[in-house]
């Protein structure tokens, strides 16, 4: 990582290269599911109100909203979900 607080590890040891976005034309899946890790990371390194969560969440709302517009492009249907909460310590609610 660099010297971004919110800057969090893109792939996890032995997973393959992140795919950037706008760099996905050569594949096609019938189901693609992903899990960031960004949010949870920063919320239990600098706590839920913190500016460095605030930013994060600002970050994952653009990649959101990049994954929208390409699936309206295409026909494809987005599900977001949450896998947990988070209380204000930053920890699992």
């Amino acid at each position: 990582p660099g010297d971004s607080p919110v800057e969090t590890p893109r792939n996890s040891p032995g997973m393959p290269e992140a795919t950037p976005a706008g760099d996905r034309s050569r594949f096609r899946f019938d189901l693609t599911v992903t899990h960031y890790l960004g949010v949870d990371h920063v919320g239990h390194r600098f706590q839920a109100d913190s500016q460095a969560m605030a930013l994060k969440l600002q970050e994952m709302n653009s990649v959101i909203e990049g994954l929208l517009k390409e699936a309206s492009e295409k026909g494809d249907l987005v599900l977001v979900f949450g896998d947990h909460g988070m209380t204000h310590d930053g920890n699992h609610g």
